[in-house]
């Protein structure tokens, strides 16, 4: 790993390993504690997340904001889009970048709070979904954001499917897809491509 690049990468590097790594232990644990009791079900359900909870009052509450913030970053399209430039050429380009960024990073809260209000704690859908966008469509936000939306409803309605049939929380299938997918990434990243 100390030969994926300097600085930055690195960093990221080592956060994504531990990250992926802490992931599907936490997952193998999970299973274990899931056989210990109704409590714990309770609560690592949650901690997992699903979607068996889910009823059309919560959905409803939960769609507003995740609609609304959708939208509104959607509208900064070209903002997001300058921020790959860097800063600098972001700021050449008229953009705000330290507004733009504040917004940004509100309204991917919002959307992320109503969804983990909803649906619980669901890992790597975030992860993994957006890096496939950007292999599929390039690194453009107008492109990545959309079929990120879409390819991560797909991803987490497969997973929980799959968490149904077998009686587990759909965090642990996603875990067991995102942890190797995320250390795929990293060693594709050493041998020289972009994360």
């Amino acid at each position: 790993m100390a030969g994926i690049g300097s600085g930055e990468e690195r960093i990221a590097s080592v956060l994504l390993v531990g990250y992926a790594v802490a992931s599907l232990l936490a997952a193998a644990l999970s299973l274990v504690m899931l056989a210990s009791g109704a409590n714990l079900r309770a609560i690592f359900g949650f901690l997992l997340g699903g979607l068996d909870g889910v009823t059309w009052p919560r959905l409803a509450a939960a769609a507003l904001p995740i609609a609304l913030a959708t939208l509104l970053l959607a509208r900064r399209g070209r903002a997001l889009a300058a921020f790959l430039l860097g800063d600098e050429a972001a700021t050449h380009l008229g953009i705000d970048v330290r507004r733009e960024r504040r917004v940004a990073v509100a309204l991917a809260t919002l959307a992320t709070a109503s969804a983990v209000a909803l649906a619980g704690l669901v890992g790597f859908v975030g992860l993994v979904v957006p890096h496939l966008a950007r292999l599929a469509v390039g690194s453009d936000p107008r492109a990545v954001l959309p079929l990120s939306a879409i390819g991560g409803a797909l991803l987490l309605l497969l997973a929980d499917t799959v968490a149904r049939t077998i009686g587990v929380p759909v965090g642990v299938i996603t875990a067991l897809i995102g942890a190797p997918f995320l250390l795929w990434l990293l060693h594709r990243a050493r041998a020289g491509y972009a994360l």
